[in-house]
């Protein structure tokens, strides 16, 4: 029958050494009250505080050595830096400032502040409050660099995001990839929405999707959509919809081929640039 220790200091018991099983023993009164024994519970437990540091980890899984730093569980993981967190997983490691893994296998969240991945296998969060939600082989080194998931994605523009995919790049400056793979956006505020192959390098342009489009660099607010077509330099605010068609000017919409099912008969109402039919003859205003 189990006998209730009221109102017992912890400085009245005692700790000692178990010599056969390795255990720890707290005692009271030349009797065994609470015995961990690392034979009996999956390779061995430990909760407690080390000077400032928080630890929660199974024997052999590694350390929790930061300040105030949490190593919940898992194998081979480490929380290095103060206040980061190691959830789980095998061999993770946070080594930055408040920096998180969650779980996966051989992430890292290091090198800046606020680091974070999420799960996934050997993703990298590198930047200053960059993240990783999951995947595998993504890097986000980019200042608030982010990645959703995919593999091997690599997210370094400030502000940059990669959505999924995989192979994509997104390097420029608030610089965002829906998905696809191998696609790359260098320019400011560049976006790619997907496909494959891509190079979005103009500011505020898009490439909505398709295989081997180019946006240059300086061309501006254009945008793209289809197979291999390309918006030159110079060309900004040039909009192609088709296939292999290059810009020749500025402020353009390029199309291979064009079919209006519906025309005004009369030039009635119409501002001016807009297009009407005379029998068979197109008009402008």
């Amino acid at each position: 029958k189990n006998k209730k220790m009221a109102n017992l200091k912890f400085s009245q018991f005692t700790e000692q050494t178990d010599p056969a099983n390795v255990a720890f023993v707290v005692g009271y009164n030349g009797s065994t009250n609470v015995k961990i024994d690392p034979a009996n519970i999956g390779g061995g437990l430990f909760e407690g505080l080390s000077g400032t540091t928080v630890i929660t980890q199974r024997k052999g899984s590694g350390s929790a050595t930061g300040y105030q730093s949490t190593l919940s569980g898992g194998s081979g993981c480490y929380s290095q830096a103060a206040y980061s967190t190691v959830g789980g997983g095998y061999k993770n490691t946070a080594s930055s400032y408040a920096s998180t893994v969650s779980g996966g296998i051989n992430n890292v969240a290091i090198n800046n502040y606020f680091a974070t991945v999420g799960g996934g296998g050997y993703n990298s969060a590198s930047g200053y409050a960059s993240s990783v939600g999951g995947g595998r082989y993504n890097s986000a080194t980019g200042r608030f660099a982010a990645i959703a998931c995919g593999s091997y994605n690599v997210s370094s523009g400030v502000d940059s995001a990669i959505l999924g995919g995989m192979y994509n790049t997104a390097s420029g400056y608030r610089s965002t990839i829906g998905g696809g793979s191998n696609n790359t956006a260098t320019g400011a505020f560049s976006f790619v929405g997907g496909g494959m192959y891509n190079n979005n390098a103009g500011t505020d342009s898009t490439i909505i999707g398709g295989r081997n489009n180019v946006i240059e660099s300086s061309a501006s607010f254009a945008t793209v959509s289809g197979y291999g077509n390309r918006v030159i330099a110079a060309n900004s605010s040039s909009h192609i919809l088709g296939d292999n068609i290059t810009s020749d000017r500025a402020n353009t919409t390029f199309v291979e081929n064009l079919s209006i099912k519906s025309i005004p008969t009369s030039s009635t109402g119409l501002p001016a640039g807009s297009v009407w039919s005379s029998g068979n003859v197109l008009n402008i205003v």
